[in-house]
């Protein structure tokens, strides 16, 4: 601070330049990927074009998901218990301490960083958390009035698309995910979807 807001003048030494050199794009390369079907630039390139229609349509998905449960929410009036809103911030509290974790830096370090606490962090969250309980809680009411059922079927199905998104055996993923936690979601997911076809007609 003894020095702000005086001209000053900087002597740099240049050690080395260097460069990193691209290497040619060409089926040598693709190959070098190891890529599961795709050992050309042609199928390369077709292969990433379909990986980004992909991408936007899920993300497209995803938008009008989140548009039509926030339209059930605001439309519905819901008596939500406070613990299931304080779970649910502690929830995404867990969730946000861990990508920090993953980033390299602790909750604390964070909170020094930002000037916060883990009060002011979890405050943050509130809005979201009770939208979220409240469109469950709306999606749970859709299950019991369409008397929506979840069959053996629909369970092992979403067992083996699981296995298949994470590269993980079906029988790990059940020790993780109990069959009944997966049935709660599988209705509500029903539900969902339910809401998305009467939108559409």
């Amino acid at each position: 601070k003894d020095l702000a807001g005086q001209d000053a003048v900087f002597s740099v030494k240049v050690n080395e330049i260097s460069y990193k050199e691209r290497p040619e794009a060409n089926d040598e390369l693709i190959k070098k990927l190891k890529r599961e079907g795709v050992e050309t630039l042609e199928q390369f390139k077709e292969a990433t074009k379909e990986d980004l229609k992909k991408q936007k349509a899920n993300q497209a998905e995803e938008e009008f998901n989140n548009e039509i449960l926030d339209s059930i929410t605001s439309s519905s009036e819901v008596d939500i218990p406070q613990v299931m809103i304080d779970n649910e911030v502690n929830r995404m509290y867990n969730d946000f301490a861990r990508r920090m974790e993953g980033s390299g830096f602790t909750i604390q370090q964070y909170f020094e960083a930002v000037g916060q606490s883990e009060a002011d962090l979890k405050a943050t969250f509130v809005e979201e958390a009770t939208n979220k309980v409240k469109a469950s809680l709306v999606l749970d009411a859709i299950v019991k009035e369409e008397n929506i059922e979840v069959t053996d079927e629909d369970i092992n199905k979403e067992y083996e698309e699981m296995s298949g998104l994470y590269n993980m055996e079906v029988d790990q993923i059940k020790r993780l995910l109990p069959a009944e936690n997966l049935k709660y979601d599988i209705a509500q997911q029903k539900a969902l979807q339910l809401i998305k076809d009467s939108v559409k007609k």
